[in-house]
Formats: structure tokens, C-alpha cells, sequence
């Protein structure tokens, strides 16, 4: 899908593990936070972390076309990305 613009997003929750496991970059000690080290990374375009760890990061390769990724409930980690938004549909919901 061919995207208009993005926007960053984030939210409490994981992405689910088939996720996790076809598109993890790497894990690394930011000193700024998450969000800062997955822009600075030319192929990421998620990360999660832990609340309580938040300088621990798990980058992410994988784009979100319209929010299609389905985030597991968990009230201690943090998932945030880069979502492919076109015209005609919005960015903002993801899937629980």
C-alpha cells in the first residue's frame, strides 16, 4: 500500500508474537528513550519496552499499513510506531 504520510503512535501493549519475532532489528540501551532511537535507526519503524525499564528498547523493521497489527493488553510495556496512512482510512486504531 502506497502511503500518503505517517505518523508516530504509541500505546500500552505488545505486538503479538509472530510480529516479534519476523521483524526484531535488535534490542539496545538508548540514553534519550525509545521513540528518539527507533527514528534514529534508518530500518526501524516500531519499538516496544518495558514501563518500569524504559532505556531498554526492542527495535522493530516492520511499517504499520493503517494500523493492521494486532497489539496484545499488557499494562507493562509500551508499544509505539511508524503508521502508513492513506487518504481514505485512518491511522488510529489499532487492533486488540
Amino acid at each position: 500500500m502506497h502511503c500518503s504520510y505517517s505518523q508516530w503512535i504509541s500505546r500500552l501493549g505488545l505486538p503479538e508474537q509472530t510480529f516479534s519475532q519476523n521483524y526484531w532489528l535488535n534490542s539496545v540501551k538508548t540514553k534519550s528513550d525509545c521513540l528518539t532511537e527507533c527514528r534514529s535507526h534508518p530500518q526501524c519503524n516500531l519499538y516496544t519496552y518495558q514501563i518500569l525499564e524504559p532505556k531498554w528498547c526492542n527495535l522493530y523493521s516492520e511499517l504499520i499499513e493503517n494500523a493492521t497489527i494486532k497489539i496484545i493488553n499488557s499494562t507493562e510495556h509500551m508499544t509505539g510506531g511508524r503508521v502508513c496512512c492513506c487518504k481514505l482510512k485512518s491511522c488510529l486504531s489499532w487492533s486488540y
